[in-house]
């Protein structure tokens, strides 16, 4: 892992090593925490991000999770994620919300309903588990899947470092991204 410093001095760069980072099996990226906020109460969970659309972050969910009723009241949602072996927090804040009509949507499908398991069961995420068998099909997942994207404002970068922290923001301004150089 080069130091962020090295990295960070544009955007294209950054989301350069985004893009690499996610395409890495088992890069911390790929598994970040995302917070959304019900009722003034901040619910995190760990997704798995999918994949990188421009600017934006996919990941993909159960249409009936907490999440997504959270999301109807509140888009705003954090995506955070700490890399041990490089020591790099990355913060990212935005709205998170469904996607419905996108050029990729067919594709992020197939991808997703190649674990159809995740989405095809008639019982809703978080139902307590019941003591007879239920159904898991293809065709329930197919109406209870759903990708989302989180559109960024704010990215937030953080190398830890015994010598000095070096911490970077990058925040959305008129349609530009501004970065800055910020006190640890």
């Amino acid at each position: 892992m080069t130091r962020l410093d090295e990295w960070s001095h544009s955007i294209e760069q950054v989301y350069d090593w985004l893009n690499q980072a996610i395409r890495t099996p088992k890069h911390c990226i790929r598994f970040p925490s995302v917070t959304t906020v019900h009722n003034g109460v901040p619910h995190t969970r760990t997704l798995v991000l999918r994949d990188l659309d421009g600017a934006n972050f996919i990941f993909f969910t159960d249409n009936r999770s907490q999440k997504v009723r959270h999301l109807d009241i509140n888009p705003h949602a954090c995506m955070h994620c700490y890399d041990p072996q490089s020591r790099l927090q990355i913060k990212v804040l935005g709205i998170l919300k469904p996607i419905d009509n996108h050029p990729k949507l067919t594709e992020w499908t197939e991808m997703g309903l190649e674990r159809y398991t995740d989405y095809g069961a008639e019982l809703s995420p978080g139902h307590p588990f019941p003591s007879e068998p239920f159904s898991n099909t293809l065709e329930l997942a197919q109406s209870h899947f759903l990708p989302l994207v989180l559109v960024p404002n704010h990215l937030e970068f953080l190398q830890l470092n015994r010598k000095a922290h070096l911490r970077i923001q990058w925040t959305l301004c008129d349609h530009t991204w501004k970065r800055m150089r910020v006190v640890p």
